[in-house]
């Protein structure tokens, strides 16, 4: 397993490996991951300003509890994402943003709790990304883009 420690700089990281545990600051964090990315584990929500967006449209992924507060993100390429919700934060595709939170030790994507079946994405409901954070780009502090190693071609941020 590789491990990816951000610094809280903005920046944009070319991922050529996969199987990687992502570990964020204090701060809040905001994550862009293009598409085709896969592997990547534990990416920490520990702030309520703390983000993580996805290149798909909601609808191209199955959302699932994986055991205690990890959510398991899948894109229809069968490629994982991992997070663990430690508080309230931000989870976003290319077609709105949400909230990802905790009841007690079980997470909830917009007041929904995961189970290990997944969520029927059509009872989520999104709002618009804001400007702000498609604007961002790399020159926002705490703004991470993780783009695949020449294997995505797109993402939409």
């Amino acid at each position: 397993m590789n491990r990816l420690l951000l610094s809280g700089d903005p920046q944009t990281l070319n991922l050529t490996f996969d199987d990687t545990d992502i570990s964020g600051t204090g701060a809040a964090e905001i994550i862009v991951l293009d598409i085709g990315i896969d592997n990547l584990d534990n990416f920490p929500i520990q702030n309520p300003e703390d983000a993580i967006y996805f290149g798909y449209p909601l609808s191209e992924y199955q959302i699932t509890n994986s055991g205690g507060n990890i959510v398991r993100v899948k894109d229809s390429s069968a490629n994982n994402v991992y997070i663990a919700v430690n508080s309230n934060g931000i989870i976003g595709f290319a077609d709105g943003q949400t909230t990802l939170s905790l009841d007690g030790i079980t997470p909830q994507i917009n007041g929904i709790t995961l189970t290990t079946t997944p969520i029927n994405t059509s009872l989520i409901t999104l709002n618009s990304v804001p400007q702000s954070i498609i604007e961002a780009g790399t020159s926002s502090t705490n703004f991470t883009k993780i783009i695949d190693g020449g294997n995505a071609s797109s993402t939409y941020l």
